[in-house]
This record gives C-alpha cells, structure tokens and sequence, in this order.
C-alpha cells in the first residue's frame, strides 16, 4: 500500500469523482483525508473518512391500526447512511465504525474501494505513459494492478459464544491472504504463509475435516490465533443440539466494541477509534500489525516534516 500511496491509493480514497453505482443506490467515500492521529513526536498516520450509501427507499403500503389491515400508501424518500473509518498506515489495519442505523457493510466499502483502486491505477498509467513516453504494457508489468482483501478481524468471547452453538463442529477451513509489509506471530499461519510465498501463489486454504467431530477448545484457539492479525478469514461448519446445519465466518464473531458518545469532529473521532484499536491490541484481543522496521521507516521518511496533516 506504501509503494503507491501518493500516486494510487491516496487518489483512490480522496478523488470525489470516484463513486461505484448500483441500481438507485450509490456509495461516496467523502471528507477523506490523510492524519496524523498520534503526537509529533510519535506520528500515526491513518486514513479517515466517511463511507455513504445513497439510495431512495420505497414503500407501497401501511398497516393500520385501527381497522387491522394493509393500506396502499405509495411514499418515496432519500436516505444517505453512512459509516466512519480509520485505515491505519502501520500494520494495515482498518476501524468502521457505523454512524447511522442501516450503515453500509464492510462488503460495500471492499467493493467500492476495489472500484477505485482500479481506477486511480488506470489514471495513473495513462499520466505516466503520457508524461513518459513509456509503452502502457510496460507501465502496467512494472506497476501490477493492486488487489484489495479486508479480512474482519476475530477474538475475545466472540469466538466462543459462537462455537459454543454447535454442537459438533465438522469442517475448519482457514484461507491465508497475500499480505502487506507485516510480521504474523502464529506459527501455523506463518507455516501456510511461508508455503504460498514458496510456490508463488495469491492465497492459501488449509481445511481440517471430522465427521466425529473437531475439539472445540481447539478450534477456538485456532481460530483465534489465525485471525487476530485480520490477514486470514475463517470458516466453521457443523451442526447444533436439533441437528441443523450451523456454519459462520469471521463476520460471526469480529471483534467489536462500543463508542457510546463519538466525538462530532472527524480527527477526534478518528482518535477515539484509533484508542479502541489500541486497547484491544493490549489486551491481546487483536494483533496491531506494527509492520516491519522498514514499514516504519519508509512512512517516516514519507511524511518528514509533515506532522499533522496532508
């Protein structure tokens, strides 16, 4: 993500003529902007903005009271949702927060920032073939089109109050993700992930199958462990106490916390979130992703003498 960041990434999340359609609904990313959330002397540089899904809802009919029945009332009205986020530099890591009831999913901002990395990539080829000379094939083999994978990260008593529904688990599969600039303290992930980069491939899947059933306890520490860095996705499958079939990801037991009275402005805000992310990575629930010491240094070098805002 540092490699482009002022050419491709920065663009992809601040160009406000950037928007994905679909339908009667559009999603915005505005008011986005590089900060420095932590001190002068100890920078933190994120990405913060607000994420909006704007869309007219429709109805065609009412229930009424008093006589006990539906009545068509045909009414159309303009809604915006939207959520907050933060996209910390160091170790990757992003913070949604939803501002409004019915805000836009996680999914919906992956899907739109896919959108505009492909289009700020394409902006950037065309103004370097034309500023260059260069050929756009050979703009394109040295500058590949980035890829985006937002894994939800998991831990805490989210992991086993899900678990604790099945009654046996039958099926865990973990898919590791190529990562960024980042160290993972998880041996069997650092395993699998040492395998991928081996055989040059994108993604790896290890799935653990049992028609007896896997041990619970297990499955929770290994779940756990793989995805507190947010750069793997797991899937668990099995059946509860009726015999039903039971199956969840890693968007079943996120971590999640609470921001009972969210600052109005947006930095400050972007701080007290920045604070949550903090806390959990102290508490152990999560892994910071502090990145290499060559992350850390390219970051600063890229934003020497520039300490509070870009």
């Amino acid at each position: 993500m540092i490699d482009y960041l002022q050419e491709i990434v920065l663009p992809a999340f601040i160009n406000d003529k950037y928007f994905r359609s679909r339908g009667s609904t559009s999603f915005h990313i505005i008011d986005s902007r590089l900060e420095n959330l932590g001190s002068a002397d100890n920078p933190d540089y994120c990405l913060i903005g607000r994420f909006v899904k704007s869309t007219v809802l429709h109805r065609t009919q009412i229930f009424d009271e008093n006589t006990g029945e539906l009545t068509p009332d045909e009414l159309s009205i303009e809604s915006a949702p939207s959520a907050f986020f933060v996209l910390r530099l160091l170790g990757h890591r992003l913070i949604y927060f939803a501002e409004t009831p019915f805000a836009p999913d996680i999914d919906s901002l992956q899907a739109s920032l896919r959108m505009h990395l492909k289009w700020a990539w394409e902006g950037y080829v065309r103004a370097r073939h034309k500023e260059t000379g260069e050929t756009l094939k050979a703009i394109r083999a040295e500058v590949p089109r980035p890829t985006l994978q937002i894994n939800t990260m998991v831990g805490g008593d989210n992991v086993r109050a899900f678990i604790d529904r099945f009654e046996k688990i039958n099926r865990l599969t973990i898919v590791v993700h190529e990562r960024n600039d980042e160290e993972d303290a998880y041996d069997l992930v650092e395993a699998i992930e040492a395998h991928r980069e081996f055989v040059g491939g994108k993604k790896s899947k290890l799935e653990t199958r049992s028609k007896e059933g896997l041990d619970k306890e297990a499955t929770i520490e290994t779940i756990e462990g793989a995805g507190r860095s947010g750069n793997q996705s797991t899937t668990v499958s099995g059946i509860d106490e009726q015999g039903t079939k039971l199956k969840g990801n890693q968007n079943d037991y996120a971590v999640t916390d609470r921001l009972p009275v969210p600052p109005a402005n947006a930095k400050a805000k972007g701080k007290s979130l920045l604070a949550k992310l903090m806390d959990a990575g102290q508490q152990g629930k999560v892994s910071l992703g502090n990145g290499t010491e060559a992350l850390r240094e390219r970051i600063r070098n890229l934003f020497e003498g520039n300490d509070d805002q870009v």
